[in-house]
């Protein structure tokens, strides 16, 4: 039916109160833009969420799918036995994504495996964004060490197979952005929110990988399978919030389709 939205959210477990405690008032301008953005996705009505996380298990060599009857969110290694939930994986998008993916002409490799735990990178982002979203599904994808262009084209498929459903569809990418104060850290974190709206896909594609790698950053191919999503697409970027009061940079983005 179609693809309503596209987002970037952080994924430290500080924003869990339990976990984060006093932290958490150290990220009040991020905890308040994934507010903010649950509001705006909530109007949209999604049916299903496609959440792509740096911390799913990743096989090398393909893009992977989690398939569960039931997922459970939450965060015994953080030492928070009470804040869980369960939630329904899209079966029939999982099916759909695998057999598209399998037929496609740029062969773009996609795995299935099943782990009813969620990792934070994808139960962090949840927690905010489906407050009011009992009925969700999701899709649990995880990113691969394949080329920068083959986390586009399978983005692409995944737009593809989002338009062909009958599902209205919200694309987030878990991404946490440098992990580090360096001049590097500082600096990819500003060309990136540049890159981003300025809507310069290609100049995401080609940035600097030593930038990259020296900014230990956690989501670049997070970000990149939803730019695929989006790179026949119009739309406009909003930057809800970009802190970094713990020594990592936060963003909270949106891009609207138009």
């Amino acid at each position: 039916m179609s693809f309503i939205f596209a987002g970037i959210s952080p994924h430290p477990p500080a924003l869990i109160p339990n976990i984060g405690k006093d932290k958490l008032n150290q990220l009040e301008k991020t905890k308040s833009a994934l507010e903010e953005m649950e509001g705006d996705l909530y109007v949209l009505q999604p049916d299903t969420i496609f959440i792509i996380s740096p911390h799913s298990p990743v096989s090398p060599e393909s893009f992977s799918l989690n398939l569960a009857s039931e997922f459970e969110s939450g965060f015994d290694e953080f030492n928070d036995q009470e804040t869980k939930c369960t939630m329904q994986c899209d079966l029939q998008l999982v099916s759909k994504i695998k057999e598209a993916a399998d037929f496609s002409d740029s062969e773009i490799p996609v795995t299935i495996y099943t782990q009813p735990k969620l990792d934070h990178g994808v139960c962090v982002p949840l927690h905010y964004l489906s407050q009011h979203l009992p009925e969700i599904k999701i899709v649990p994808i995880s990113v691969s060490n394949l080329s920068n262009e083959q986390h586009l084209e399978f983005g692409r498929i995944l737009k593809n197979v989002a338009l062909e459903s009958n599902k209205r569809v919200a694309f987030i990418a878990s991404a946490d952005l440098a992990h580090n104060k360096q001049p590097d850290g500082q600096s990819y974190d500003v060309v990136l929110q540049k890159l981003l709206k300025e809507r310069d896909i290609k100049g995401i594609v080609k940035m600097n990988p030593d930038l990259i790698g020296n900014a230990k950053q956690c989501g670049y191919q997070s970000i990149l399978i939803l730019l695929g999503a989006l790179q026949d697409s119009n739309f406009d970027t909003k930057i809800y919030s970009y802190e970094a009061p713990l020594g990592v940079g936060y963003l909270v983005a949106d891009f609207t389709l138009k």
